[in-house]
């Protein structure tokens, strides 16, 4: 992902377009920075992902439910923050009828 103000803003905006990345393709590579990332690497991976068009509602929650327990304090803030937008999300598809849509 990289690191510093330029690529803090732009890389994940672009990385977040499935016209010119596949989520399925972002997925593989927010697991692996999830992983073995830095931690504003990790943070920006959990801001990213409850934006990400990978059509796997579980793939998203499990990767944010493995980043609560991470050792840096922003990781685990950014973690239930995703947590709570995916949660937020997932109850305005349902009262939209929209239950499994990406």
């Amino acid at each position: 992902l990289n690191t510093g103000t330029l690529a803090g803003q732009y890389v994940p905006a672009l990385l977040l377009d499935p016209e010119i990345v596949s989520g399925a393709e972002v997925a593989d590579a927010l697991e692996d920075t999830l992983r073995v990332g830095t931690p504003e690497e990790r943070e920006t991976v959990l801001w990213m992902i409850p934006f990400l068009d990978v059509g796997e509602e579980s793939r998203k929650q499990t990767m944010v439910e493995q980043a609560l327990e991470d050792g840096d304090p922003a990781v685990r803030s950014a973690a239930q923050w995703a947590s709570d937008a995916l949660a937020r999300r997932s109850r305005a598809d349902h009262r939209m009828g929209r239950e499994g849509q990406p």
